[in-house]
């Protein structure tokens, strides 16, 4: 897998670019709690990339309380087509349900169009933990403390930024795109 580093500033950069071609959200902390934040012009001001994991699951992002699945009004009102959704900051905790969920949606006799759209269309731009908490359970499920794998890129927070690890196509596409950075 490719390496690459990337500082604090350039990161926002990037952030902000990928909000033109996805909904991007990343963790922020409120108070005690770590939650996802929808990400905008503001780019990662208040967010935290390392850390511990938010306390809401990365698969509401994929698999939605609530869908529209069809539509009986006239052909002529065009709908908005949603952003894919980019994560910054998943833990593999969080990937490992992923893993299942993967497992279950797209198999042939339950088959989730939406789902595997939304995985396909979407971006995982990962992290490290750099600490845990009393909720942490990785080690227990056999998982480490950082992504090893379905993850487009990787970010493992060192003093002075980021070693960003490649782990897909789309983040080698992302890395050569936005190299600059």
């Amino acid at each position: 897998m490719e390496r690459y580093f990337i500082n604090k500033p350039n990161l926002d950069r990037l952030v902000k670019s990928l909000t033109k071609i996805y909904t991007v959200y990343a963790p922020a902390r409120s108070e005690d709690y770590i939650y996802y934040k929808r990400i905008g012009d503001e780019g990662l001001e208040d967010v935290v990339i390392g850390e511990i994991r938010p306390v809401q699951s990365i698969k509401g992002f994929y698999l939605p309380a609530r869908t529209k699945v069809a539509s009986y009004l006239p052909e002529k009102i065009s709908e908005k087509k949603t952003r894919p959704v980019a994560l910054i900051g998943a833990k593999s905790c969080d990937m490992a349900s992923l893993k299942i969920m993967d497992y279950v949606f797209t198999q042939d006799s339950f088959k989730d169009p939406f789902y595997i759209s939304q995985r396909k269309e979407g971006l995982i731009i990962s992290s490290d933990c750099t600490s845990y908490g009393e909720s942490c359970f990785c080690v227990a499920l056999g998982i480490m403390p950082y992504p090893t794998e379905d993850f487009d890129i990787n970010l493992s927070e060192i003093e002075s930024g980021y070693i960003a690890e490649i782990g897909s196509e789309k983040g080698e596409k992302i890395a050569k795109e936005y190299f600059k950075l």
